[in-house]
């Protein structure tokens, strides 16, 4: 969490600091503000044993005799005063946990220097504030394993193998802190294949064992009859792998050489890299026989011993089941080490290749990134391509609009984007606008085009064409809206409820725009308020999955299509898909370039200014981003009070989402225990999510998060493991079984019982993030949804039922794009009928200055034509036909009076039938018109459309 969280818990500051609490929302610089057990390393290049005497520690002195040439480990709580004596000579120093002390003597003088390490700091995260003891040890539960090939009975072998293991374990609780646990014994049967390399053999022993148990599983091969120096010169090793495989002892290895090599393969299980020279355990040409003659310590070098310790510390305070999951203090100083014996005086190979698996990949460089399907990401200075018909964008090389591997999402590499928190519209579906409201038109047909009640927003950024200086607001259809905000209260999402100026809230029933604003039906009664007086208006909450539904079918009927989310630097999100987009000029897009995209709540393009664009979200219809669902519920507990509320594609403090340095184009950030729900869709779906800790939480925070499928039976899902540090997990697919009433539960638990000692305790930074959740929809049953719906995406048929509908074949719903000269671009839609007549039909009261009835239509070029025909109850009030004599912006129109019929409601029918299937329509109004003056009909007011 950031520092933020901890203004807004009333605590006393003694308490604060006794619970690690204070300077813990960034890495600490300077000294640790908390009392830290590690690990001082001392090197004695003497010649003679050196005695080292400290000042008490946990309630006692301790003296330490550390042979000639040879490192020790000394446990300490904080910086310590020791004596250090040589023969008579002594000196007094000072040991710091994590550095390595040099003591030399000339013969008169005791020189004790610090070892430079490089740049960066020993690890500042915190452990437990106060050690009663010594640390403790890290038990480490071992699997041992023996292949069929193993001559001897397992009462032969088996004390055997325990007692090497046990002296394994007495030399590294001597030098780490470490001790080994057998937790089980058993056999796999290997391939007797004589000629199979270690390398297979090594593969082979991952592949068929296994141990739940157990975090090491080692094995004794007796077909792996390698010699003794060939066994220590080994493939490369990883820390902390799931597996070791050793020679069994045979005629070229004997019981200690054995020991030796179990002792070095260990070493490298904490992260120890190889010698090439010196006495160390890790120098393969280092014979046992020759460390035994000299002395009964084990010689470590000093870098290597100060490695194993740090991994020690982690297993020990952090329970840390893999590298990945180490404090970014303990990777930095791990990595430092690495590279100074990678690329020292004398290089070290082993250490380099080390360094290169401890670093972070680094983020692409360029002004844009983009992340693609597969996980990969790609930087570029610019996204090119675009054109006209969208074009082919791409960025780094890489096609955005790839048919097998999509970009799922592109931003700016350094984002400015506001809150969204102005004025401005909101829309059910997850699109906003930011700007000012500065009309509300009224349904009418103009321009030969129905055009739904709307409201005129004056955006903040330039979203009006570029070729229309006149042009100052856009339009937005009302039906759409989740809420109008004219002077931002800040308040959150209150279903029917308008805000006045004055904040003073009022529950409506039902709304009605008009002219001057809004008329509200109350418990009250009728209440008109002009916009002047309003603050807010939130409309009724509507079924999400209904809107999507609409939405993708407006935008891209088939399903097939990808869908585009516009962010921009306002804070405003508009929704397109490839089909509704248009980029000029062509080719590689400059900074005074336009993007035309028509979203599914405007009748009219939206031109957005390219320096405008902060990124882009691309999805298919049936891999829908979690957070476009608004959350039917959510709860948090936190165990040091106040409130957070969810994050939504942002972190607690509002940044954008990362985990280390992986960072996530949208997701939910939740503290710990909170619980988030969404209503899931009829069909049957599974969901599928990125889990870890934000970087907010540097090396603090451990938490657990889970999923669960909440119908009767609240099915578990998922659970994740201990997250920690910087460490990513995956929920993998999860299905959800098909249920209208179900939804899904995404959790976190802030594992206050089970939480290693070195974890913040509470939910002191437990910010864990979903990165990137998805939910994957059955494609056949979105694409019968999706045609159930087509009827909506048609201007020009609201209020009108269709026959047949789209599932039984009569006509198909078809999108085009004219995109040739930028001032005469249209995006839109036709219809696609078949052998069989299409009929539109509704109940209608004809007003008293009705005049008549008319269709507004074209067929495509290239169609044949179409038979249009009215009727009044079943009466013919006119036919004719459709030629393709129709441009783009003026169609052709069939008409009929209807005067006879003024003051009846009557059963409206019109019947469009084609002289070939696959014969195009684009529908462009329906309307009654009234008469104007002088008796004529007039073609200004669009009569036939019902009002809100």
């Amino acid at each position: 969490m950031s520092c933020r969280a901890y203004q807004q818990v009333s605590l006393p500051l003694s308490v604060l600091v006794a619970a690690g609490v204070v300077g813990m929302c960034r890495p600490a610089i300077g000294p640790a503000t908390t009392v830290q057990a590690a690990v001082a390393v001392v090197v004695n290049n003497c010649d003679r044993e050196a005695v080292l005497a400290t000042e008490p520690i946990w309630g006692a002195s301790t003296t330490r005799r550390v042979p000639p040439r040879r490192a020790v480990a000394i446990f300490v709580p904080h910086a310590i005063q020791a004596r250090v004596a040589v023969d008579s000579v002594s000196t007094v120093t000072a040991l710091r946990p994590w550095e390595i002390h040099r003591l030399d003597w000339n013969g008169r003088e005791l020189h004790v220097e610090v070892a430079a390490l490089g740049h960066v700091r020993p690890p500042l995260w915190l452990t437990p504030a106060v050690l009663a003891a010594p640390p403790s040890r890290v038990i480490l539960r071992v699997a041992v394993f023996v292949d069929d090939a193993q001559p001897a009975q397992p009462s032969a072998w088996e004390p055997r193998v325990r007692a090497q293991l046990a002296a394994v374990s007495e030399a590294l609780t001597r030098s780490c802190g470490v001790s080994l646990q057998v937790v089980s014994v058993g056999s796999w049967r290997s391939s007797n294949d004589e000629s199979m390399s270690r390398e297979a053999r090594e593969a082979e022993f991952r592949n068929k064992t296994s141990a739940e148990a157990a975090q090491v599983i080692l094995g004794f091969s007796s077909r792996l009859r390698i010699p003794y120096s060939a066994a220590m010169h080994h493939p490369p090793r990883e820390p902390l792998a799931s597996h070791i495989l050793v020679p069994d002892v045979h005629q070229e290895m004997t019981a200690q050489e054995q020991w030796w090599l179990l002792l070095h393969e260990f070493a490298h299980w904490l992260g120890a890299f190889d010698l090439s020279e010196g006495e160390s355990v890790m120098n393969p040409e280092l014979k046992p026989a020759e460390y035994a003659a000299k002395a009964a310590v084990e010689p470590w070098d000093a870098i290597n011993l100060l490695i194993v310790n740090l991994t020690a510390d982690e297993l020990r305070y952090r329970g840390a089941g893999d590298f990945d999951a180490f404090s970014s203090g303990t990777r930095d100083f791990l990595l430092s080490l690495y590279q100074r014996a990678g690329t020292g005086g004398k290089p070290n190979a082993d250490a380099l290749r080390l360094a290169k698996s401890w670093m972070r990949p680094p983020l692409p460089a360029g002004r844009f990134l983009a992340a693609f399907a597969d996980g990969s990401m790609v930087a570029g200075d610019a996204v090119t391509g675009w054109g006209p018909a969208g074009g082919s964008p791409e960025i780094g090389g890489r096609p955005l609009f790839d048919a097998n591997n999509p970009a799922s999402w592109v931003r700016r590499s350094q984002p400015a984007i506001a809150d969204g928190a102005g004025s401005g519209v909101e829309f059910f579906g997850g699109d906003r606008i930011a700007g000012r409201v500065i009309g509300i038109r009224p349904a009418e047909v103009a321009e030969s085009r129905y055009l739904p009640l709307r409201l005129e927003v004056q955006p903040g950024v330039g979203l009006t064409s570029p070729f229309d200086a006149s042009a100052a607001a856009i339009d937005v259809a009302t039906h759409w809206l989740r809420r109008v905000i004219l002077r931002p209260l800040g308040v959150p999402y209150r279903p029917g409820t308008v805000f006045l100026a004055d904040g003073r809230p009022i529950p409506f029933r039902s709304i009605q725009w008009n002219a001057e604003g809004v008329r509200i039906l109350t418990d009250d009664g009728v209440q008109q308020l002009d916009l002047p007086s309003l603050a807010e208006v939130h409309l009724p909450q509507a079924d999400v999955w209904e809107v999507l539904l609409q939405e993708w079918a407006t935008l891209s009927p088939s399903g097939d299509d990808l869908l585009i989310e516009y962010t921009l630097s306002d804070g405003s999100r508009v929704t397109t898909s490839r089909r509704f987009l248009a980029a000029f000029p062509e080719g590689d897009q400059p900074p005074q370039g336009y993007h035309a995209i028509l979203p599914a709540w405007s009748p009219h393009l939206i031109w957005v200014p390219y320096q405008a664009l902060q990124g882009w979200r691309i999805f298919a219809p049936h891999r829908v981003p979690l957070t476009l669902l608004p959350a039917a519920e959510y709860e948090e507990h936190p165990a040091l009070g106040g409130y957070w509320g969810p994050g939504i594609d942002r972190n607690l403090a509002g940044e954008p989402l990362a985990v280390g340095n992986r960072p996530f184009g949208w997701g939910l950030s939740l503290t710990a225990p909170a619980s988030i729900a969404f209503s899931l869709p009829p069909s049957p779906a599974s969901f599928e999510s990125w889990i870890g800790l934000d970087r907010l939480a540097g090396d603090g925070g451990c938490a657990r998060a889970g999923v669960i499928y909440a119908s009767a039976s609240q099915q578990p899902l998922f659970q994740s493991k201990l997250l920690i540090g910087s460490q990513t997990s995956a929920t993998g697919r999860l299905a959800l079984p098909g249920d209208p009433q179900a939804r899904l539960v995404l959790f976190t638990e802030d594992a206050e019982q089970d939480r290693p000692p070195a974890a913040d305790p509470w939910n002191i930074r437990d910010c864990v993030d979903w990165g990137e959740p998805l939910l994957h929809l059955d494609r056949q049953w979105l694409k019968r949804e999706l045609q159930r719906r087509w009827p909506l995406a048609v201007p020009a048929w609201t209020g009108w039922q269709v026959d047949p509908a789209p599932a039984e074949g009569g006509w198909a719903l078809e999108t085009y794009a004219v995109v040739e000269e930028p001032r005469r671009l249209r995006l839109g839609w036709v219809t696609a009928l078949a052998n069989r007549p299409l009929v539109l039909s509704r109940r209608f009261f004809v007003p008293a200055d009705a005049a008549e009835l008319v269709v507004r239509a074209r067929v495509t070029p290239t169609s044949a034509p179409v038979r249009i025909r009215l009727e009044a109850d079943g009466n013919v009030l006119g036919e004719a036909q459709l030629r393709g004599r129709g441009t783009g912006e003026r169609p052709e129109t069939v008409a009929a009076d209807v005067a006879s019929l003024r003051g009846r409601t009557v059963a409206l029918r019109i019947t469009a039938e084609a002289a070939s299937p696959q014969t195009r329509v684009e529908w462009h109004a329906i309307a009654i018109t009234a008469e104007a003056a002088g008796g004529q009909a007039g073609h200004e007011t669009d009569k036939s459309q019902s009002q809100p």
